[in-house]
């Protein structure tokens, strides 16, 4: 059979690729089977047995995207009990790097507190892709959870931890989550271009926090930093679009776990801010309309014009040119030398709902 020569453009970009077959690249499209069970179980994983669905529930409601979700009873005598986890196995491993989750329709004060997604290749050894509190605008939400992740899983665990005995959970995208990745991947067999499928929505809401660990946020994917990168070594533009808003203290303290890892526009480097070293006097990082800046504009200050290099590789006082990637705000894993805990001089703002770099 002859080969199948595509030529795609997509937003200004050309791709020509010579491919076997159709048949060849597609192979069995997006084809998997999944089962899933869940259970109530402690926050250090304990298993409960006198939790329970509220009469008229069943686990499969937490995958029905009509459905009305779950509500959860844990049990009264079972004072530790307050976790709610769905483990689901898919036939054939893949990489998740989002998922979404919904409010429910019931009041919000039994909404879930945090939840945690974990990853495994057999089901014993499990690891962390995310951890993070649950917040929902408005009955009904949706909220995607984006993941800094690259291998491939057949076991995925959600951990829904409640805020009292009585909790409502909305519906679970896992399912969802897995075909629009697949369909993606699909397109780039095809293409050579990875379209976005998700929105990078979220919603931050920390304001002057200096206790919270916000883990690891991811705003791009490896592929789509991959993309931006690849449209400016063609001499493209790249537009941002957020109401992401961060202002970020550090005042003759040290962080172990703070950064910030971005790709830097004008050198088409990616580089990473580090917040673990004690030098900086009245440090500040802002970044977003707030403060006057463009949504690809980050500013670095700091007071004292000899303590410039904690600023580094970010220039000190003026507006650096950005695409965010990742970052991480931990104030209380470090130290505040000889000021005696005062942990607001690693105080910290984050909001926002998007981050989107349109390609």
């Amino acid at each position: 059979m002859a080969s199948l020569i595509t030529k795609t453009i997509v937003n200004g970009h050309e791709n020509t690729r010579s491919l076997s077959t159709i048949e060849e690249t597609i192979g069995d499209g997006c084809r998997n089977n999944f089962s899933f069970y869940g259970r109530f179980i402690t926050s250090e994983r304990k298993e409960c047995f006198s939790s329970a669905l509220c009469e008229g529930n069943n686990f499969n409601s937490l995958f029905m995207p009509k459905g009305m979700g779950l509500c959860v009873k844990f049990s009264e005598e079972e004072v530790d009990c307050n976790v709610l986890e769905v483990v689901t196995t898919f036939q054939e491993p893949w990489s998740m790097k989002y998922v979404t989750l919904q409010a429910s329709d019931m009041d919000a004060t039994h909404d879930p507190q945090d939840i945690t997604f974990l990853a495994s290749h057999d089901a014993v050894q499990w690891d962390e892709l995310h951890k993070n509190n649950v917040h929902f605008s408005e009955r009904g939400e949706i909220v995607e959870f984006i993941f800094n992740n690259e291998n491939n899983y057949k076991h995925y665990s959600i951990l829904v931890k409640g805020r009292n005995k009585l909790m409502n959970v909305g519906h679970y995208g896992l399912v969802q989550a897995y075909t629009k990745s697949c369909a993606a991947q699909l397109f780039y067999n095809i293409t050579g271009y990875m379209a976005p499928y998700f929105t990078t929505q979220f919603n931050y809401n920390w304001i002057d926090e200096d206790y919270v660990d916000t883990g690891v946020l991811t705003f791009l994917t490896t592929e789509q930093v991959q993309d931006v990168q690849d449209r400016i070594s063609a001499g493209k533009n790249v537009t941002v679009e957020t109401d992401v808003q961060i202002d970020k203290t550090r005042d003759d303290s040290s962080e172990t776990n703070t950064f910030v890892e971005y790709i830097d526009l004008n050198s088409n480097q990616i580089k990473v801010w580090k917040a673990n070293d004690r030098q900086p006097d009245h440090l500040y990082l802002k970044f977003g309309s707030s403060y006057g800046l463009a949504a690809t504009k980050l500013q670095c200050h700091t007071v004292r014009a000899n303590r410039w290099k904690s600023c580094l590789p970010f220039a000190r006082n003026a507006g650096n040119d950005v695409v965010l990637i990742k970052l991480r705000f931990d104030p209380r894993e470090g130290t505040t030398g000889n000021h005696n805990n005062e942990w607001r001089r690693m105080k910290f703002t984050l909001t926002g709902t998007h981050y989107r770099v349109l390609l």
